[in-house]
């Protein structure tokens, strides 16, 4: 078990997974690179002897307010379980403290009660309902503060 950072080579496994889960996005193969190579973007992978049995996608939104946003998150459903969703997540908040970034904020759908059984153990907290839908869905806005 171990969490790599992503690469370009990455991209066409981490595009099946984003098209399966976040079909709303609509990311091409290209536009995926961009945002892998982009410093706005972290991107990382969690492994299993030579497989990618997850990824989680970062966005710093406002370096100067100190904000990250957690875009996605996915781990295949036969690895879930794991501990390799808590491991993505603890993976992201050390880059984050290392940008200096002091709040990680998420969307989440409003019935997709296991990714919210796992931000509430990650130290997130529900904050408001997002004025937007996601995927059709009703969403909710979560945040946590870091400490540096």
């Amino acid at each position: 078990m171990g969490i790599e950072s992503v690469s370009e080579y990455d991209a066409a496994e981490i595009l099946l997974l984003i098209n399966e889960h976040f079909p709303y996005m609509h990311l091409g193969f290209e536009r995926l690179v961009k945002r892998i190579h982009h410093p706005q973007f972290f991107f990382q992978k969690a492994m299993e002897k030579e497989n990618l049995v997850g990824y989680a996608e970062w966005q710093i939104l406002n370096p100067k307010e100190g904000i990250i946003q957690l875009n996605g998150i996915v781990v295949k459903p036969w690895h879930q379980g794991k501990g390799y969703g808590k491991i993505l997540m603890e993976a992201g908040e050390k880059w984050a403290r290392k940008k200096k970034l002091e709040k990680i904020r998420l969307l989440v759908a409003t019935s997709n009660e296991n990714a919210k059984k796992l931000y509430r153990l990650s130290g997130f907290a529900f904050k408001k309902i997002h004025p937007k839908k996601i995927g059709g869905e009703k969403a909710e806005v979560w945040e946590k503060k870091l400490v540096l």
